[in-house]
């Protein structure tokens, strides 16, 4: 599973720490749920939830309804599916999002094909990722290095 977190442009910055941030944060169910093992390809709907919080949201489609987010204030949705759950705060779904996906495909699009198609030959690893990432020129691909979300 990849977490993405998109934000509008700028550079990174430090954040000041007398400014008010509004910061959902996500865990999975309290007791262990097995996750049927179809999941993701066997739940085919879309759930647009709207506004959401304060307070938890567990997902209906993402993760098999297993992923609770806590929201301190008023958020949007309007993607909850098998493969991704996307939320922001309220009014800023075109500036600020937290994207949570699994199953990422390496996609590429060329004259061929201008809608783009999965690369060939590239397995679904964090390994593999790398490699392929780091082989592209135009990209400056850093080390991996631990890190938490949340």
């Amino acid at each position: 599973m990849l977490v993405v977190a998109a934000c509008g442009g700028g550079s990174p910055s430090v954040a000041d720490p007398s400014s008010t941030v509004s910061t959902a944060t996500a865990s999975a169910s309290p007791s262990p749920v097995e996750i049927r093992g179809c999941v993701p390809q066997c739940w085919a709907g879309f759930a647009d939830p709207g506004v959401i919080g304060p307070g938890p949201y567990s997902t209906i489609g993402f993760l098999d309804g297993q992923l609770t987010v806590t929201y301190p204030d008023q958020w949007e949705s309007h993607e909850d599916q098998g493969v991704e759950f996307s939320s922001a705060p309220l009014g800023e779904l075109d500036v600020h999002r937290v994207l949570f996906w699994n199953d990422i495909l390496p996609w590429i699009a060329d004259a061929r094909h201008p809608k783009g198609r999965r690369v060939p030959g590239v397995p679904i690893t964090t390994s593999d990722w790398l490699d392929w990432l780091q082989s592209n020129a135009a990209l400056v691909v850093s080390a991996p290095r631990p890190a938490t979300i949340g």
